[in-house]
Formats: structure tokens, sequence, C-alpha cells
């Protein structure tokens, strides 16, 4: 007699047996999709937000990373080169 089939005080259970590791495993898996599904998400989103500064770029040339990098590095100049 498997163990789901004893009842309180030796009586059989009419209860279906469950497997107990298929109750568990069900959150786990919703849980890794969620996380997997949000990871998505949010590489999603950087590449989006890399296409618009590439797009802000194209129409203002003058945010360009290296412009901003040689500003700071020059120190009080007024003109960008």
């Amino acid at each position: 007699m498997e163990w789901w089939n004893i009842g309180i005080m030796g009586r059989q259970d009419n209860r279906i047996p469950v497997n107990q590791f298929e109750i568990d495993k069900t959150p786990i898996i919703s849980e890794v999709l969620k996380s997997l599904l949000f990871v998505f998400l949010v590489v999603l989103w950087l590449s989006g937000l890399e296409l618009f500064f590439c797009f802000i770029e194209t129409i203002i040339p003058t945010f360009h990373y290296s412009s901003i990098s040689n500003f700071k590095h020059n120190g009080n100049q007024s003109i960008v080169r």
C-alpha cells in the first residue's frame, strides 16, 4: 500500500494519488519563466534605448560620445573639437 492510500487509523483514502514533485515544480517553472521574460524585456528596452540615442546622434551630431569625452578631458575649453 502506497503512502497516499493510508488515511487516518489505517483506512484507505479515496483521494487521487498525486505525485508531489509535479505539485512542487510548477511554481518553480513559472518563476523561471517570469524571470526570463523580465530579462528579455530589459534587453529589449536597452536595445531600444540604444537605437533611440543613435537616432538622436544622427539628428544632432554634437552629442557624439567622443565629443563629450574630448570636452571633459580638455578642461574648460569653450570649443569642442
